[in-house]
Formats: C-alpha cells, sequence, structure tokens
C-alpha cells in the first residue's frame, strides 16, 4: 500500500506542469551559470573574434581572417553588440546564449505537437542537460544559433500546416523562413525538409490517404514562402558564401563526409564508426549509445506508423538533405556541425522510450522506466554538476595574465602556433611584440627542434602553450629541458606558460 502510495505521489510530480519547467528552469540556470563563468576564448573562437574586432561593418560580409566562416547576420549582430557594449567574452557571446535557453523554452512547445504528455519531460530534459547544448549556448560560435533555428522552422512549419495556412503563420513561417538563411549556414537542410514535408502533404498523401484534390491555396502559399526562401538562399549564397576560399573547410572535414554507396569494408566501417561517434557527440550519449540508439529507432518505426505522416516527415526529410548534402561533399556529419540535428533526434529518442514502456506495461513496466532512467542519470548527473564546476577548455587568459605580470623587461615570448589567436585576442590593445614561432609540424618534429636552436642566447624566454596537438609541448619540454634550465611555469587547463633560460 505505502509503495503504491508512494508510486502515484512520484507519478503525479512526473505528470505536473510543474515538473517540465523545473527542467527548463534548471537547463536555463546551467546555461547561465556556464556563460557567467566566462571561460577563455579558444582558438576557434579567438579566430572568429578577431574579425569582429579587426573589420567594419561591410568587411564582415566579405572572406574573413583566419579561415573563419559564419552567417552574415551573426556577424553583424555580434558587431552592434560590441559597438554598443565594447568587447569582451561576454558580449561576443551574448547571441549563441540567448539562442541557448530560448531554444530550451520553445523545445517544449514543439514537443507538445510530437508526442505524448508522459514522454515530454523526457524530451526536455534530454536537451535541457544535453552537454554540447549547454557547452555551445556560452561559445562564440553559431551552432547554438542553428539549433534554435531547428525549432523554430519546424515548430511553425507544423502550425503553418495545423492552421490550414492562416495568413498569420504564412508571415510567421515566411519571416522565420528567410531570416533564418542569414543567420544560420545549416538552417537550409531544415528548411528543405519541412518544405518537401509539407509540399508532399498537400500532393501526394492527401491523394493517396484521403482521396482528396489538392488545395490550391495552400500550394500557392506554400510556394510563395517557398520561392522568398530559396531567393534569400541564393542571394547569401553567391554574393557571400560562393567567394569564401572552401579548400582548408574541406581538407579538414575530408573523413566526415558520406561514402555513397558503401562498397567496401572501409565505407561499412565508417558508417559504424560514425554512427558510434554521433551518438556520442553532439548526442552525449558517451556511455549505452547503445541502448540510445535502439530507442531512435524504435521512435522513427513508431513515427512511421502513424497514418498521418507529416510528424515523421518533418523531422526526418531535414536529416535526409543533410546525407544528400554530404553524399556530394558539400556539408560533413561531424559533432558541432551537427548540433542542430539535437531536437530532432531527441524527439525520435523519446518517442521510442514512449514505445518502449508500452510494450512492456504492465508486466514489466518497472523494469522498462528503470532501463531509461539508467540511460538518463549520466547526462542528467553531468549537467547537474555543471552548476559546480562549469565546462572548461583552454584556459589561456589566466596564463597570458601570469606571464605579462611576471614578464622582466627584456624577457622574450615566444607562443605555440595553437595559442596564436587567442594570445593576439588578449593582447590586441598592448601590442605586445612576441618572437617568431614555427607553425604546425605534426610530421616534421624535427622542425620544432630547429625553431628552438635558433632561440639560444636568446636568455629568458616564456613559452605559452594552448590548443596543443598530439602532446606537443612534451616534445617542446623535453627538448627545452635538454638546451635550457627552466625557472617558472604556470599550468590551467589547456593551457601553460613556461619560463626558460637559454
Amino acid at each position: 500500500m505505502i509503495k503504491n502510495k508512494n508510486f502515484e505521489i512520484a507519478k503525479n510530480i512526473y505528470d505536473s506542469k510543474y515538473f517540465i519547467w523545473a527542467i527548463i528552469f534548471t537547463g536555463i540556470l546551467i546555461r547561465f551559470r556556464q556563460y557567467l563563468f566566462n571561460r577563455s576564448l579558444w582558438i576557434d573562437e579567438a579566430s572568429l573574434a578577431l574579425n569582429i574586432l579587426k573589420l567594419n561593418y561591410s568587411e564582415l560580409l566579405e572572406p574573413l581572417l583566419h579561415k573563419q566562416a559564419a552567417p552574415p547576420f551573426f556577424l553583424l549582430i555580434t558587431k552592434l553588440f560590441t559597438d554598443i557594449a565594447g568587447y569582451s567574452e561576454y558580449v561576443l557571446r551574448l547571441l549563441p546564449f540567448f539562442c541557448g535557453i530560448t531554444s530550451v523554452i520553445l523545445f517544449y512547445y514543439l514537443a507538445t505537437q510530437f508526442l505524448q504528455k508522459k514522454v515530454i519531460p523526457i524530451a526536455v530534459g534530454l536537451l535541457s542537460f544535453s552537454y554540447y547544448a549547454i557547452y555551445y549556448s556560452a561559445e562564440f560560435k553559431q551552432y547554438s544559433v542553428d539549433l534554435l533555428f531547428t525549432i523554430l522552422i519546424i515548430f511553425f512549419a507544423f502550425k503553418l500546416d495545423e492552421s490550414q495556412y492562416q495568413k498569420k503563420y504564412s508571415m510567421y513561417f515566411g519571416f522565420i523562413a528567410v531570416l533564418s538563411t542569414w543567420l544560420s549556414h545549416t538552417s537550409v537542410f531544415v528548411l528543405a525538409g519541412v518544405g518537401f514535408a509539407l509540399l508532399y502533404k498537400i500532393t501526394l498523401e492527401k491523394r493517396k490517404y484521403e482521396k482528396a484534390n489538392i488545395n490550391i491555396i495552400h500550394l500557392k502559399g506554400l510556394i510563395v514562402i517557398g520561392i522568398l526562401s530559396i531567393s534569400s538562399f541564393f542571394f547569401h549564397y553567391f554574393f557571400i558564401i560562393r567567394p569564401v576560399p572552401k579548400e582548408y573547410f574541406y581538407d579538414f572535414w575530408e573523413d566526415s563526409f558520406v561514402p555513397f554507396p558503401p562498397l567496401g569494408l572501409s565505407e561499412i566501417k565508417w558508417y559504424l564508426i560514425k554512427g558510434i561517434n554521433v551518438m556520442k557527440n553532439p548526442l552525449g550519449f558517451t556511455f549505452l549509445y547503445g541502448i540510445a540508439f535502439v530507442f531512435l529507432v524504435i521512435g522513427i518505426i513508431s513515427f512511421l506508423k502513424r497514418k498521418d505522416k507529416l510528424n515523421l516527415n518533418l523531422l526526418l526529410f531535414p536529416i535526409v538533405f543533410l546525407l544528400i548534402a554530404s553524399i556530394f561533399h558539400i556539408y560533413p556529419i561531424n559533432s558541432r556541425l551537427i548540433l542542430f540535428i539535437l531536437p530532432i533526434m531527441y524527439l525520435f529518442m523519446s518517442e521510442g522510450m514512449c514505445q518502449f514502456i508500452k510494450y512492456f506495461y504492465p508486466n514489466k513496466r518497472l523494469v522498462s522506466i528503470l532501463i531509461i532512467i539508467f540511460l538518463l542519470v549520466y547526462p542528467v548527473s553531468n549537467g547537474f554538476s555543471y552548476l559546480i564546476r562549469p565546462i572548461l577548455r583552454q584556459e589561456i587568459k589566466s596564463v597570458i595574465e601570469y606571464c605579462l605580470d611576471n614578464k622582466e623587461e627584456n624577457d622574450k615570448i615566444y607562443i605555440y602556433y595553437g595559442a596564436k589567436t587567442a594570445f593576439e585576442y588578449y593582447t590586441w590593445d598592448n601590442k605586445i611584440d612576441t618572437l617568431e614561432s614555427v607553425g604546425s609540424n605534426k610530421e616534421k618534429p624535427d622542425e620544432y627542434f630547429r625553431d628552438l636552436d635558433r632561440l639560444r642566447g636568446k636568455d629568458r624566454i616564456w613559452f605559452i602553450f594552448s590548443h596543443i596537438v598530439r602532446d606537443e609541448d612534451k616534445l617542446f619540454l623535453t627538448y627545452l629541458d635538454h638546451i635550457a634550465t627552466q625557472l617558472d611555469s604556470f599550468e590551467t587547463k589547456g593551457s601553460a606558460v613556461y619560463l626558460y633560460k637559454l
């Protein structure tokens, strides 16, 4: 009797709206903590931030410095923020932060349109406690913006159909569609997917299942929105994206394009490894990713069984267009570049969990619930831990401060190539002279030794390391210990500085 009473209390708490909003509030609180912690800019952020520092508004629409690429409105809005509030990590990360907390709230409303009430808290919890969604909400890159526009586009596409193409929702969807092409590169896959899903319902699905004629008014409305979106995208592409050199981008992500068709063992192995990697990053299932994948598949099958295929198509077609783009070597499938699919994948997985519980009801319902709880323990507990210990990456800011505070007048500074852009950002107004250092020589480490040999006789030199590749700092330090004497050192997460007398 007591067990049943406790179960009912727990069930009532779980089913209440207060529980949902407690999850949402916690997700927002974690993001606030991460944002307010104000960690150092790492190499990617610093490289993009230098464009905001050095370029004017019109120059931000041209090819960027340091091989960077970002949506034009993302850059222009950030530039406006810095003109109003000055340059700081807080200002640079304000737009991603706003998009991060907005995503958590709007995802709840999206989930109510696609899922049964009993699994909405699971879906919202997955996004609220997602490591990568939290991290990129306080990162000066566009990935948090990508995630928000996935939610917005799918939500308003659903509402457009539900409202029978009311003028109000047509305007909302049209505005979001056009705006997204300037704020999010990945929105093109979501727009193409939902556009195809809506077109399919108006034409083929209506005639196949409902034996109804095509609604010309709806079709015209969708065509108008499509023309506006496509025109906006092509204007953006031909005048801004197309002139940007892309060789570095394609070389860097060479192994992340889908090999199709998979004719050999190496291609099949690619699919297996990539599937596991995606479950880990960006989905965040470092452990039990196999179980998470099973729930994902069950969820897709469950949506497939529904008579109205719109919900399935709105979620699945953006993934299809992403895969097509990757097959044609247009866009890679890798980590942060596909953060925008998180809402889609979490909806599928939550639906899978719902069907999993139903299958075992009533005999083994408790077992199925425990399996789901076991799967969620790691991401949820990690999320709470970030309230105490925010996520760190490369804390070069304190390293630079230590170096400058302790540097004597005649001391020299040597910057490891991975630390150059971050050092330049944090010292851009001081114009500090540094020794010229060799670039990346991962395949020819002897080049590093020759570079250090030329420094002999320059007396005291500070060596600053960050964004270290393949433990190259150990290689440097081993050789420095052989040719010089270490006088001082200061180490932080992902960064360090060492003083040597040569």
